[in-house]
């Protein structure tokens, strides 16, 4: 996005728009004087505020209605071994990792 403020050139623009020339901003590699290369660094910060409001938005929502986390039984096992059944065979470190996740959940409450 900010290469149109450096690229810019009026050339460009009348060639594409067929319009005439001597009202349109150049990039500073042609000749521009910064105004176009602002013009788009402001583009780029309004574009990521958006991306930050709707982000924090629904990241919020999800947070309140508490579809963003999974339980911590579910986050000590692994979402892996939890939504499949266990699908990697994990038999002789069960006994293991049982009383490691024990522990661990008793440390996150």
């Amino acid at each position: 996005m900010l290469f149109v403020g450096l690229l810019g050139n009026e050339q460009y623009i009348i060639d594409v728009y067929n319009k005439q020339s001597g009202m349109y901003y150049m990039g500073i590699f042609y000749g521009g004087h910064g105004q176009l290369l602002l013009c788009q660094f402001i583009a780029v910060l309004v574009v990521v505020g958006w991306a930050c409001f709707w982000s924090f938005l629904i990241f919020s929502l999800l947070n309140y209605v508490g579809l963003l986390r999974v339980p911590l039984e579910v986050e000590a096992i692994g979402l892996d071994a939890a939504e499949m059944a266990g699908a990697p065979d994990l038999s002789a470190a069960a006994s293991l990792s049982d009383c490691k996740v024990r522990g661990f959940v008793k440390f996150l409450r």
